[in-house]
């Protein structure tokens, strides 16, 4: 398989070799060892190698603080979506409410309305009744009525027999305890009238409170709606406005995890020269450098063997950088969303929607900055190994020992892959080394406008929730003060 490899790189390389060996003799051969000796040995670590290597006519390294500075560390971009999404679904239930606002000031109308000709409709008929005893009930006074009266409402009672049958669902005895209540009530309100029975004024009286009674719930039920939809409002609005308040609560926190980004581990020896031909050498990870007599293949076999190494090598330590991310990031996460949930928790009559709301927001946002996070960290990931093929490669010919001479000397591959490998690992370690340090920069310097940020983020997530709390109060106080209107104006018509 190896010699294939060599085969396909040697014709691809061919050509482009063929002026260099035409060039050969034009070169001022020195002596190897000399060059070994004089040129840079790459011991230790060069800062300005990474910075060769990711910041060359490619702009590498401007792409990587781009992605560094636009997407790895922008919180604000990551929840662009949910942010969005929580605009796009307060403007439908508003949509909704206001389109139901007018059937529910119509059904509101009509309950004054019915209020009002219950009342007159008393009047009439209680002054009918001491003239018209007997037939009082068929009079048109009275018709508002004539459903309710006793002969309408009496209900049978019957005696319970307890069977034993098979075991209800939870369902089933919900809807068992509901229909007793039912017939309990219904029960309750035929002896009231039974006890009225053949008292006229008092049938009547009985008729007029089922009537009232009818006349709210039917406007109730149609509220019912209404308000639901208008708490469901309130809620959307709450979270669509703690979204950004959440965002700076958790940046901070994200911010310091990424701050500790390592890329130290193993970030050498991927390079490596094969110690015997390949006719003989089992491994498939080194560069046979005794059997490469062509600069253009060397350079197409160090790519090509390189982006294969690296690959696997880099996705491993990204790997490991994510979960060292999430290792920091995730319990003071679930420190403030705990905080947070029980704050908003206790707040009075909607502070279990509040909670499930911020439950919600949490959960959502932290899928979208794992998200955001890791595919940036994709991105660095590519980008760098791209760059670190490049980068080695252009760093070995730039020792200037790699000449078309040099690699048709037998005599001197020994110390040709031995330095290669040298200049190898040290331009690997500073391209991972440069990268690191943009990460944790950018990442610290962040910090600081981060941390001011949030400053008073939690009590305006507490105080979204009163407002919240507030506008509940409003819509029960508003239904109070219609029924309470009622009652009055039925004790200024009884009183008259």
């Amino acid at each position: 398989m190896k010699s294939m490899i060599i085969y396909v790189l040697v014709a691809m390389a061919a050509a482009a070799d063929d002026q260099s060996c035409s060039e050969c003799a034009a070169h001022d051969t020195k002596d190897l060892q000399v060059l070994l000796q004089s040129k840079v040995t790459f011991e230790g670590h060069d800062d300005n190698i990474g910075q060769s290597i990711i910041s060359g006519e490619s702009d590498a390294f401007m792409e990587l603080a781009t992605i560094v500075r636009g997407d790895l560390i922008d919180v604000e971009k990551m929840a662009l979506d949910l942010q969005t999404e929580a605009a796009v679904n307060v403007n439908v239930l508003q949509q909704t409410v206001d389109s139901m606002k007018p059937g529910v000031d119509a059904a509101r109308a009509k309950f004054k309305a019915d209020r009002k000709v219950i009342r007159d409709s008393f009047k009439k008929c209680k002054k009918k009744i001491t003239t018209n005893k007997k037939k009082w009930k068929t009079l048109s006074q009275c018709a508002p009525f004539v459903q309710y009266f006793p002969s309408l409402l009496e209900v049978q009672e019957e005696n319970e027999v307890m069977v034993q049958g098979p075991k209800k669902t939870k369902a089933e005895k919900k809807a068992e305890k509901a229909a007793k209540k039912e017939a309990k009530k219904a029960a309750k309100e035929a002896k009231i009238l039974a006890k009225c029975k053949k008292k006229p004024k008092c049938e009547l009286r009985q008729a007029k409170l089922s009537a009232k009674l009818a006349a709210k719930e039917e406007f109730k039920t149609i509220r019912k709606s209404f308000r639901e939809y208008k708490k469901q409002l309130r809620q959307a609005k709450f979270q669509k406005n703690i979204l950004p308040k959440v965002i700076v609560l958790l940046k901070p926190e994200l911010l310091k995890a990424l701050a500790q980004v390592d890329m130290s581990d193993t970030s050498t020896g991927q390079v490596r020269t094969c110690e015997q031909a390949l006719t003989v050498e089992e491994r498939t990870d080194c560069i046979p450098i005794a059997e490469i007599n062509l600069v253009s293949l060397l350079k197409n076999y160090m790519n090509v063997q390189l982006n294969g190494q690296l690959k696997g090598h880099f996705e491993k330590l990204f790997k490991k950088i994510k979960e060292g991310v999430w290792k920091l990031f995730d319990p003071p996460v679930g420190s403030i969303k705990n905080s947070l949930v029980a704050a908003v928790g206790t707040t009075p009559i909607v502070g279990g929607a509040l909670a499930a709301a911020v439950g919600v927001i949490f959960d959502f946002l932290y899928k979208a900055i794992k998200y955001g996070v890791e595919s940036s960290l994709d991105k660095v990931s590519t980008l760098l190994q791209s760059e670190t093929v490049k980068g080695i490669v252009n760093a070995v010919f730039a020792t200037g020992l790699f000449t078309p001479q040099a690699l048709q000397d037998t005599t001197q591959k020994a110390a040709l892959g031995s330095q290669l490998t040298t200049v190898a690992d040290a331009a690997e370690k500073s391209a991972q080394s440069t990268s690191q340090k943009l990460i944790t920069t950018e990442a610290a310097t962040a910090q600081a406008a981060a941390d001011a940020a949030k400053s008073g983020a939690e009590s305006d997530i507490t105080a979204a929730g009163e407002e919240m709390q507030e506008g509940e109060n409003e819509d029960e106080e508003e239904d109070v003060n219609q029924y309470e209107e009622e009652d009055a104006e039925d004790i200024i018509a009884d009183d008259e």
